[in-house]
């Protein structure tokens, strides 16, 4: 668990006028740390050394110890990351979608229906020359996403990618795939990403405010979408994912299992859709993170 590895209880300057007030240390395999500053910001702290010194080493003789339990500034912190791992396991889901995708779809033709209620359902044909996947930075949304080589399309270009919307088969009803709405939004937008990137499926309405203005006092009267998690376990899984607008317009996304709430998150941490994602998918992340840690503590008794 991330919170149980924050170090806090004194600052660390930065030579832009920052100062730290909890640190992440480098794990192993990563080059960098990350530091929360006073001002609310995450900054990199490049190497796994500082000084010459171990990251831990050096924080200890700084004044830092390891943050307790009830630790804000190491809450804070730690569910920064989450969210930055969230952005990154969509991420990766692009491209391993992407990579299985390309053998059985090169040459074929398939509808495309945009997220995007105002965009017209095109006929989109997968190019049989393109050789593995492409990436692209999606500057407006702050997103890394794998994509397909199509042929081009004066709308659309050469490449196809998750934040274009769902890709069915020319026989398929287009009108079951959901599309975006202005109530909705990115809030939305970013359930139904998860969903075409494999690591949900929607579970009931399709809408974040399907029917839910005619239903009182419900958790989420603003609206909710149900995820099903796909991937979270081995095992048949009956994780749910509920993404709710409170009676305050504040996001809260509870993490169900079995039908009972092991974990919630409240707020935005920010309005460009990565930073909603991150806000849901961080979920996700601590989730497999408690998984984990249980399992690791379940091997340490059998042996």
């Amino acid at each position: 668990m991330k919170s149980s590895e924050i170090y806090t209880g004194a600052t660390l300057a930065f030579t832009n006028g920052e100062v730290g007030i909890a640190v992440y240390p480098a794990q192993k395999g990563v080059s960098h740390s990350m530091a929360l500053t006073k001002s609310g910001k995450l900054i990199k702290i490049p190497g796994a050394r500082i000084s010459g010194l171990g990251v831990p080493r050096y924080l200890q003789s700084q004044g830092f110890s390891l943050a307790g339990p009830d630790d804000q500034d190491a809450a804070v912190l730690a569910d920064r990351l989450d969210a930055e791992d969230g952005v990154r396991l969509l991420e990766d889901a692009s491209r391993r979608q992407a990579e299985n995708y390309r053998s059985w779809l090169e040459g074929k033709s398939m509808k495309l229906v945009p997220y995007d209620v105002e965009k017209p359902v095109q006929q989109v044909t997968f190019s049989s020359q393109g050789s593995g996947f492409r990436t692209a930075f999606h500057l407006d949304t702050g997103l890394s996403l794998a994509g397909m080589a199509i042929e081009y399309l004066p709308s659309k270009g050469d490449t196809l990618d998750l934040q274009d919307g769902w890709v069915i088969g020319l026989e398929e009803d287009e009108s079951a795939s959901p599309r975006n709405t202005e109530y909705g939004g990115s809030v939305e937008l970013a359930c139904y990403l998860l969903c075409n990137a494999g690591l949900a499926v929607l579970d009931g309405h399709q809408n974040l405010a399907d029917g839910i203005e005619e239903v009182k006092d419900v958790p989420f009267p603003r609206g909710f979408l149900r995820l099903r998690v796909t991937d979270v376990r081995p095992e048949a899984c009956d994780d749910v994912l509920v993404v709710g607008i409170t009676a305050t317009d504040e996001l809260e996304v509870v993490y169900e299992r079995a039908g009972q709430a092991i974990y919630r998150r409240h707020g935005l941490l920010g309005t460009k859709l990565s930073k909603v994602l991150g806000s849901i998918a961080a979920a996700l992340v601590r989730v497999r993170e408690m998984d984990a840690a249980a399992s690791k503590v379940k091997t340490k008794k059998r042996a």
